[in-house]
């Protein structure tokens, strides 16, 4: 199993578990069985329903659905879907920057250029080459563009608010920091993998993470020092507060 460590804005490392080669043979082949069963309908439609038997016409809607179809398939939904495409979807897995970063358009568009090289060129084998050849699972498309494709599993270390409001919080609780419910839910989810990763490895370098966002989220409420001399149950005591005031 493959893994890559991305540096969040607060200094903690979240690990994410990279897709196999075979998660990603998989998640083509299911694009490819999608991309044909749209092509079937769009020759049925011609052919059958719209009796399109007027060459010059003919060309054009083959051009506006089949062409544009098969061609821009995985960059369209790429762009649009945050990283995936139905087939990616179904096996959990989508692109990401190597830094954690959201992609962008451009990084979709080199992915997609490259994988004339990678796939259609050289029937796959180019890109299962290089894919197998690094350590992060990347094919030439996602070390040009600096991406890679990571597996959206329970084995990951990220963390919903639907999960988060499951801890167990009592109707009497009273919270302690009401600044908190003006934080993102990404801070909260945040929090709770830093918490969560320094349970499961207690070694130094979770221990300092953990320390040091704690005195950031402290700065961030404009609280004193004191406040994290035990970082562990302020961060929970954040949690519990932002679940509190904002379900």
């Amino acid at each position: 199993m493959k893994t890559i460590d991305v540096k969040t804005t607060q200094n903690v490392v979240i690990t994410y578990e990279l897709a196999s080669f075979k998660e990603r043979f998989f998640a083509w082949f299911i694009d490819s069985l999608i991309k044909s069963i749209a092509v079937s309908i769009f020759v049925f439609l011609a052919f059958v329903v719209f009796e399109i038997d007027i060459e010059e016409v003919l060309i054009v809607y083959m051009i506006c659905t089949v062409f544009v179809t098969v061609t821009f398939y995985s960059l369209l939904f790429e762009a649009l879907w945050h990283g995936q495409t139905p087939g990616k979807a179904i096996l959990g897995i989508k692109v990401m920057k190597v830094n954690g970063r959201q992609t962008v358009f451009y990084d979709h568009l080199v992915r997609w250029i490259f994988r004339i090289l990678d796939i259609y060129l050289s029937a796959g084998i180019f890109g299962s080459i290089v894919l197998l050849s690094n350590t992060r699972n990347q094919r030439l498309g996602d070390l040009l563009s600096n991406t890679c494709v990571i597996k959206l599993s329970k084995k990951n270390t990220s963390v919903t608010l639907k999960q988060l409001l499951e801890l167990d919080s009592r109707i009497s609780y009273e919270p302690v920091y009401l600044q908190i419910k003006n934080f993102r839910e990404e801070d909260i989810v945040l929090i709770k993998q830093t918490l969560d990763r320094y349970q499961r490895f207690r070694n130094q370098g979770h221990k300092e993470a953990l320390h040091e966002l704690a005195d950031k989220m402290a700065d961030r409420l404009n609280l004193g020092k004191e406040e994290t001399n035990n970082p562990t149950n302020f961060l929970k005591t954040l949690i519990r507060d932002y679940v509190v005031l904002t379900r």
